[in-house]
């Protein structure tokens, strides 16, 4: 399962509501200010332009958010479906992600190294002089 650009505006929008309902401690404030900023160059980012690459620990870190912003009562009952959906499909992209680091280091475990300092057998010459 792949995230879309749009699960990305949505984590957008559910720190933005957070920050607005004042659900973050003051020590919380400047990792979610960046968080949020990284999501939002993301949304933001025109062909040809840098953007900073998405990658599982801003995901993890948003489910983080999620979770703690969740028990200090941030959602309403109405919101909490939608909520709840973008929580499980990044925690199932998550969950992905480290299955295909785990097949990918499992791979590179069985594959011989190859450092070049393969064996050379050497070709006997048999020599006419007897």
């Amino acid at each position: 399962m792949d995230l879309n650009i749009n699960d990305v505006k949505t984590g957008v929008e559910i720190i933005d509501l957070i920050t607005k309902r004042g659900k973050l401690e003051g020590a919380e404030l400047g990792g979610v200010a960046t968080l949020r900023g990284r999501l939002t160059a993301a949304v933001e980012q025109k062909e040809g332009e840098d953007a900073p690459d998405l990658n599982g620990n801003d995901f993890a870190n948003l489910v983080e958010l999620i979770d703690v912003t969740a028990t200090r009562g941030a959602f309403a009952g109405s919101e909490l479906f939608g909520v709840g959906s973008l929580r499980n499909r990044i925690v199932t992209f998550l969950n992905e992600m480290q299955k295909q680091a785990e097949a990918e280091k499992a791979a590179q475990a069985e594959a011989p190294a190859e450092t070049g300092d393969e064996p050379v057998e050497a070709e006997v010459v048999e020599s006419d002089e007897d």
